[in-house]
């Protein structure tokens, strides 16, 4: 697969949603890369200011709702 520049996007919007989504529904920067299929690597690539492909930025979102609509399980409660 050959990645054009012009297809990296600006990971801020991405980033502000994970963001949102620990602090509103206590997720994990690792559950949330865990249910896209991206590695932290990748989420600390994109906070020094790397960009984000498409398809990575729309895994990361499905993933977050995904992540919001399930129950969740008295382990993950904060104490």
């Amino acid at each position: 697969m050959i990645i054009k520049r012009a297809d990296i996007r600006d990971a801020s919007d991405t980033l502000a949603l994970i963001d949102q989504a620990r602090t509103e529904h206590g997720l994990s920067i690792g559950s949330i890369c865990r249910a896209a299929g991206v590695s932290l690597t990748a989420y600390y690539q994109w906070r020094s200011g790397r960009g984000i492909m498409p398809e990575t930025e729309a895994a990361v979102r499905a993933a977050i709702r995904r992540l919001v609509k399930r129950p969740r399980s008295m382990s993950e409660v904060p104490k």
